[in-house]
């Protein structure tokens, strides 16, 4: 059974600052590493570099011998397990807060709440979106936890400490190198040919 919002956010209160805190960490780390280079990058590529930051940051974060807490990864798909209850994935979230996922069955079983078969060892629970959803720029991200079903949300719940978009410390926009004024075309004037010139 699908967890209520309300059910969310007692049960995962506890655990809701640091799942914030690793999100913006981490958008902070990609930021100060690549900035300079970002503007190279497809948006795909930064959504996937980002993604590693994140999780990297819950790896550490939530150790897998804390108590309520596993971490379990196949094909791609890390998942943060909490309370058995709820499984938890990481994502830029698009404009109406949901996640773009290459059609594979594994992505359809998450957002249809199907049970996983590529984990067999986790019993049924939750599927949830922790992600952010850009603002104009990466700094301006806002932090959500969603719960898909199917193709629309179930509920999401914006998690972003009051309401606040992500500060950076550093400018996002990434230095671009001067552009070289564009060279003017030239064109040759046009040559009369002797057969052209008339009597």
């Amino acid at each position: 059974m699908v967890a209520t919002l309300a059910q969310a956010q007692a049960d995962l209160a506890p655990y809701i600052e640091r799942l914030r805190r690793c999100v913006e960490t981490a958008i902070k780390e990609f930021q100060a590493d690549q900035g300079r280079f970002v503007y190279r990058l497809e948006s795909r590529t930064q959504a996937n570099i980002l993604r590693d930051y994140i999780v990297s940051n819950i790896k550490a974060e939530f150790p897998d011998d804390e108590p309520d807490v596993r971490h379990s990864s196949r094909r791609g798909l890390f998942l943060l397990t909490i309370q058995n209850r709820y499984f938890l994935r990481f994502k830029l979230l698009d404009r109406r807060l949901k996640s773009r996922n290459n059609p594979t069955q594994l992505s359809l079983d998450y957002l249809l709440q199907r049970p996983l078969e590529l984990f067999p060892s986790l019993e049924p629970a939750t599927n949830l979106n922790v992600g952010y959803q850009r603002g104009l720029t990466l700094s301006t991200s806002t932090v959500w936890i969603t719960c898909p079903d199917g193709g629309v949300l179930d509920w999401k719940w914006k998690i972003t400490e009051d309401d606040e978009p992500i500060q950076l410390q550093s400018h996002d926009k990434a230095e671009k190198p001067a552009r070289e004024e564009p060279r003017k075309r030239v064109r040759p004037k046009p040559v009369k040919k002797a057969d052209d010139v008339s009597d």
